[in-house]
C-alpha cells in the first residue's frame, strides 16, 4: 500500500503526530494533489483542543487544514480542463453533489446537520496538512503559470505562497457579491482591522466601492491607507461605543446619506452583542443592508419597527460560491485586485515545515500580529 506523510490529530488536546498514512486512490470526479502552502489559522490551538467543536465540529482522528495552493499529481479519466502538474488553488468548501445545502469546510468545519457531518466523517474528513490530498474536481481552480513568473520574464510576478491567502479575499467577495454592491456603492466595515475585515477593505476598494473602515485603534485604521484606492475612496472612523455618536460619524463618512451596506465582522472571541450593532443599523440608508460575516457566538437585539419603516435587510453569508472564486480570478487577472507585495498591507509570511509545526504552536503565539503563518507540506 502506498503511503505518504501527514500531520494527524489523534484526539483532542493531544499533539499533532507526523506519521505515514495511506495514499488515497483517484476515482472519477476527484484528483490527487500535492499541497505546497496552506494557512495556519491563529485559532488552530483552540481547534485542536476541541474548545471550538460545538461551533466548528471536527472528528479525530483527522488531518487539519482547509484551503491550499497545490500541484496536481493524478487526474481521473473524466477531467477535461486540468493537467497533471498544473498549479491550482484548492477550495475547502465541499458540497453534496446531490444536495448543495449539505456543505462542509474540509479539515475545519463539519457543518450544522447530520448529513453535512456524515459527508465529512465518511468522505472528506482530512485536510491539507499532508503531502498528498484527494480533492473533488470542482474544487480545483487553475492558476496560470505566467502568474508566478517574474515580470522580467513576462509574468505577473506573484509568489506561489500568495495564493494560499486568497481565502481572506474570497469571504469578502462572497459577501459583497451576495449583497449586490459594487462600483459607486458605499460600504461600512466594522471592526475593520482584523485579518478577514482588512481583506474586505482591500476587496471593496478593488471592486470600486467607497469604503468606511471603523474600529477602536487609530493606528491600525491608519495602516489601511496602504491599500490601492484608499487615497481616493477610503475614510476611517474611530468608534467610541456611543451608538448615536458613532452612527452620526459613520453617516458623515458615508457622504451624509448613509451606507448601502454595513459589514459586521465580529470575531469569534465576542460573546456579547456587538457594541456597533445599533450604530451600524442607524448608519444605513433607507433600503440598506446589514451583513453578518464574522464569527461572534451571541444573540442580537434589533430595532423591529425601525427595520420595517426604513426597509432595511439583515443577512448572513456563509463562505462563498464557485462563481465567487471565478470572480476572484478575474479580478486578479485584470489587475483590479492586487495580491502579495502589491496589495500594500500584507502581513509578513512565516513558513513552517510539517515537522516544525507542533513546536511552533507552543511558542505563544508562534507568530506575532502582522505575520501570517503558512505550512509547507511539499517544498517547490
Amino acid at each position: 500500500m502506498a503511503t505518504h506523510k501527514a500531520l494527524v490529530l489523534e484526539a483532542f488536546s493531544t499533539p499533532l503526530v507526523l506519521k505515514d498514512v495511506p495514499t488515497p486512490s483517484v476515482t472519477p470526479g476527484s484528483a490527487l494533489v500535492a499541497p505546497l502552502y496552506t494557512v495556519i489559522p491563529h485559532n488552530l490551538p483552540m481547534m485542536l483542543s476541541g474548545a471550538l467543536n460545538d461551533f466548528l465540529p471536527t472528528f479525530p482522528p483527522y488531518i487539519p487544514g482547509d484551503s491550499c495552493v497545490a500541484r496536481i499529481l493524478t487526474l481521473p479519466a473524466d477531467a477535461t480542463a486540468l493537467s497533471i502538474g498544473s498549479l491550482v488553488w484548492v477550495d475547502p468548501m465541499i458540497r453534496g453533489r446531490d444536495n448543495p445545502h449539505t456543505e462542509i469546510i474540509r479539515g475545519f468545519d463539519g457543518g450544522r446537520n447530520a448529513t453535512s457531518q456524515a459527508l465529512m466523517k465518511n468522505v472528506w474528513k482530512d485536510g491539507t496538512y499532508t503531502e498528498k490530498l484527494l480533492v473533488p474536481l470542482e474544487g480545483l481552480f487553475k492558476i496560470p503559470e505566467d502568474w508566478v513568473r517574474s515580470k522580467s520574464e513576462g509574468g505577473k510576478g506573484f509568489e506561489i505562497q500568495d495564493f494560499a491567502l486568497v481565502g481572506y479575499s474570497l469571504l469578502a467577495i462572497g459577501g459583497l457579491a451576495t449583497a449586490g454592491v459594487g462600483a459607486g456603492d458605499t460600504v461600512i466595515i466594522a471592526p475593520a482591522t482584523g485579518k478577514y475585515s482588512r481583506a474586505m477593505v482591500h476587496v471593496a476598494l478593488a471592486m470600486g466601492c467607497k469604503v468606511v473602515a471603523a474600529g477602536r485603534s487609530p493606528e491600525k485604521l491608519k495602516a489601511l491607507q496602504k491599500y490601492p484606492g484608499a487615497k481616493e475612496r477610503l475614510s476611517t472612523v474611530v468608534l467610541t461605543g456611543d451608538a448615536n455618536g458613532d452612527a452620526k460619524a459613520l453617516q458623515n463618512a458615508a457622504s451624509g446619506r448613509g451606507a448601502d451596506l454595513f459589514v459586521d465582522y465580529s470575531p469569534s472571541t465576542m460573546y456579547e452583542e456587538p457594541p456597533y450593532l445599533m450604530a451600524g443599523i442607524k448608519a444605513l440608508r433607507r433600503g440598506g443592508e446589514y451583513l453578518l460575516l464574522g464569527g461572534a457566538i451571541t444573540d442580537l437585539k434589533i430595532p423591529y419597527t425601525e427595520i420595517i419603516l426604513r426597509e432595511l435587510r439583515i443577512r448572513g453569508k456563509f463562505m462563498w460560491e464557485r462563481e465567487h472564486v471565478e470572480l476572484l480570478i478575474r479580478l486578479i487577472d485584470t489587475g483590479s485586485l492586487k495580491i502579495g507585495a502589491e496589495a500594500g498591507a500584507q502581513d509578513r509570511l512565516v513558513t513552517f515545515r510539517m515537522d516544525e509545526l507542533e513546536a511552533a504552536l507552543k511558542t505563544e503565539p508562534g507568530w506575532t500580529h502582522g505575520e501570517e503563518g503558512l505550512l509547507s507540506p511539499n517544498v517547490e
